[in-house]
């Protein structure tokens, strides 16, 4: 195993890392300065008494898979636990990080109703209670059904590794703009992290980092409590958080109540802000009667091949992701109740699948194409 600072190997420096003779007190973390492999190796070489410390307290392996992120100390979180916990017992501080609808909670309880629990709950321990930092629609329809117990695995993470974490769980289903811009404020605001160091930790470029924060900052309370509540959809309130802050509630209400469609909320602000402040009041009233939406059956059915090229593109996708999925873990982690129900619908896929191939074969051979091994 080869212990890195960073991915690639000859990056840059953790400025974090107590390695220079000059001090971490005066390299702010984010100021990392891009060297060679050779001048990596002489850096380590020169400083090989502070290496042991780097290696057990901030540092681990660079991960094979996934977000190639900064281990510093608490995110390596290589240790954990599946238990069984009162669901009292578990907090959800981060609850306010993620979308939970009044819909999605009702999907999950009819889901817990009729299969159990499938997946554990993802949490890591804060002092003597277990924080959940994945998983909390699961948590939530178990306290309304009044379960009493629920599975849970247990990370060795601190709070900003579990922050992190978060954006990591949900890498195939992606977290939407908004909760990503949480996620940013959270380690920004709460954690004193600079944007700089969030980049580094999320694995992403610093113009992401700002953009989300902007996005996140620069929303009302009224908007943002709209979105939670499902009165406005993630991508309307991205149109609306362009207006002032001062202008977003009444813009907020006025999509609300028209019901208007994501397109024709950014067709609305795009007249707002090139129209005078007096001519709003007027812009709002007639919001959703003045935008001119395409006609229904206008845009041009796809032909037989688009469909058959966009079908087998999605088929491919899928097939990518619960490939994925059940190379992460094997169906007995899952428990004996979801095993054999993931396990049926497998089997029924699987036979699916081989219909499928042999009516793709066919079709193949008769077209005088044969098939890229």
């Amino acid at each position: 195993m080869k212990w890195t600072c960073h991915w690639p190997a000859s990056a840059v420096i953790c400025a974090r890392c107590p390695s220079t003779k000059r001090g971490p007190q005066r390299r702010k973390l984010g100021q990392d300065r891009a060297v060679s492999r050779a001048g990596l190796r002489a850096h380590r070489r020169r400083n090989t008494e502070e290496m042991p410390l780097i290696l057990g307290q901030r540092h681990g392996p660079v991960w094979s898979t996934g977000f190639r992120l900064c281990t510093h100390g608490g995110m390596t979180g290589s240790a954990q636990s599946t238990v069984q916990v009162a669901v009292g017992e578990l907090g959800d501080g981060m609850s306010s990080l993620r979308l939970c609808g009044p819909g999605d909670r009702q999907e999950m309880r009819r889901s817990l109703s009729r299969l159990g629990q499938l997946t554990p709950v993802q949490a890591y321990r804060s002092g003597t209670v277990l924080e959940v930092f994945d998983g909390f629609k699961r948590l939530h329809a178990a306290r309304e059904l009044e379960w009493p117990m629920l599975r849970v695995e247990v990370h060795g993470l601190d709070k900003v590794g579990a922050k992190v974490r978060v954006l990591k769980c949900n890498v195939v289903t992606n977290l939407s703009e908004l909760e990503e811009g949480w996620l940013v404020r959270s380690l920004y605001r709460d954690e004193k992290l600079s944007q700089p160091q969030i980049a580094m930790l999320l694995g992403c470029h610093k113009s992401w980092v700002c953009r989300r924060l902007a996005l996140a900052e620069c929303l009302s309370d009224e908007q943002t409590a709209n979105v939670r509540l499902g009165l406005l959809s993630v991508t309307a309130v991205r149109e609306v958080a362009r207006l002032p802050g001062g202008n977003q509630d009444a813009v907020g209400q006025a999509v609300a109540r028209r019901g208007l469609t994501t397109r024709q909320t950014a067709q609305l602000v795009d007249r707002l802000l090139g129209a005078e402040q007096e001519e709003w009041p007027r812009l709002l009233e007639g919001a959703g009667q003045q935008v001119v939406e395409q006609p229904r059956g206008g845009a041009p059915r796809r032909t037989p091949v688009e469909q058959l090229v966009a079908d087998a593109g999605r088929m491919k996708q899928l097939a990518s992701r619960l490939h994925a999925r059940l190379l992460e873990r094997s169906l007995e982690s899952l428990g004996e109740a979801a095993c054999a129900t993931v396990g049926d619908e497998l089997r029924v896929l699987g036979t699916t699948l081989q219909a499928l191939t042999r009516t793709i074969d066919m079709r193949l051979a008769t077209g005088g194409h044969r098939a890229t091994q």
